[in-house]
């Protein structure tokens, strides 16, 4: 996933309750007067930003991942690399997926200028890493790549997404993508990898990034437009996704 260019991904996660069943459970929201949206809008008052609740209020899953043995053998330099090697196909064919599904995001019809663009340069940003790593492992596509059943799973969830909810308004894809874009700089920078490991790259590559930039002041001009219980529904679903993602590395 490298941060850099598109918050995450190497990877991907899944998910123990039914994505469909707590979707369904989203429609009924819709049905709620306007000022029902945002429950606690008052948090804004207290100078919290959704970007950052909705990070704070799952840090006990990306403290979970960390603890995963993927990575934890990453660490201690004991993971074989074929473990790697699958991490890594796996990564690419969420990358390819996720291209395919802004691509058609971006030219649907958005009013707002600033998500139109958003959705652009993700596209751009996704598309440029997926045809850089596809190139350096030499693939031409992501055809032959048959995905786990963590990594199917995330897609589905995406797609879902995409298709229902984020018609009505495409910033509920944005929260989608999130939890990939904060989990993996958040992962680089708590790795005790030396940069004589041969898993630094995976360090190196995914510290930083750019997420704040890209999502801190969309989320919040526009959290309002937004259900609260399917932001925070969409955002803990696609963090235990991306722990999924790790857990069957």
């Amino acid at each position: 996933h490298h941060s850099t260019s598109t918050g995450h991904h190497s990877g991907p996660a899944k998910m123990k309750y039914c994505l469909i069943f707590s979707l369904l459970c989203t429609w009924s929201v819709f049905a709620l007067p306007p000022d029902n949206n945002w429950p606690s809008r008052n948090s804004r008052l207290n100078g919290t930003f959704l970007y950052d609740e909705l990070w704070d209020s799952n840090m006990d899953i990306a403290n979970k991942t960390l603890e995963t043995d993927f990575l934890k053998k990453m660490v201690a330099g004991t993971l074989p690399t074929e473990c790697y090697m699958k991490f890594t196909l796996q990564d690419i064919y969420y990358l390819v997926g996720v291209t395919k599904i802004l691509k058609h995001l971006k030219k649907q019809k958005e009013p707002r200028e600033d998500v139109k663009d958003f959705l652009i340069e993700r596209y751009n940003s996704y598309n440029r890493f997926a045809q850089e790593t596809l190139k350096q492992y030499n693939l031409k596509n992501a055809n032959d790549i048959q995905p786990s059943k963590a990594t199917a799973s995330y897609l589905k969830s995406y797609n879902q997404i995409a298709q229902n909810i984020a018609k009505k308004d495409h910033m509920y894809f944005a929260v989608a993508l999130l939890p990939c874009a904060r989990l993996w700089p958040y992962l680089a920078e708590h790795l005790n990898i030396s940069s004589s490991s041969p898993y630094y790259a995976f360090k190196r590559d995914n510290e930083g990034g750019s997420a704040e930039k890209h999502y801190k002041n969309l989320l919040e001009k526009h959290r309002h437009s937004m259900k609260e219980s399917i932001v925070r529904t969409i955002f803990k679903q696609h963090m235990t996704y991306e722990n999924k993602f790790f857990v069957s590395a």
